[in-house]
């Protein structure tokens, strides 16, 4: 949770440049919707125990709705492909669909700020 307001900023920063911000979950999509989404009856969102910001990037989910959730293997279809074992990972592919990096976790600063800096550096030299 604690990545998602830098990696709205990092979204907000890249958008419309050849840089991609795309997040996959091991979600169903009515989990995902649900988590993103206010409560029309109460104007409180639904996750809002847990989240600190709604996500503005494009989130793919993992699991398909016919409850084949947790270990399940139909819900990491699209992480194995990129040799994902946990959340978060972040990878970093090329145009030509080339791995460049792979790193587990997330790098957390002394602030989002710090964070959000090391994250530009780290993306910038990829784009070089």
């Amino acid at each position: 949770m604690k990545e998602i307001p830098v990696l709205n900023k990092l979204y907000d920063h890249f958008k419309g440049t050849k840089f991609q911000l795309l997040a996959i979950a091991p979600h169903t999509p009515s989990q995902l919707i649900s988590f993103n989404s206010v409560d029309s009856m109460t104007k409180i969102a639904v996750a809002s125990k847990y989240r600190t910001e709604s996500i503005r990037y494009p989130i793919l989910p993992e699991c398909p709705e016919d409850g084949s959730q947790g270990m399940n293997p139909k819900c990491y279809l699209i992480s194995s492909l990129f040799g994902v074992n946990s959340y978060p990972t972040s990878v970093v592919i090329n145009e030509k669909h080339e791995i460049l990096m792979t790193t587990e976790g997330f790098p957390m600063r002394q602030n989002d700020e710090e964070t959000y800096l090391e994250m530009m550096k780290m993306i910038n030299e990829y784009l070089k």
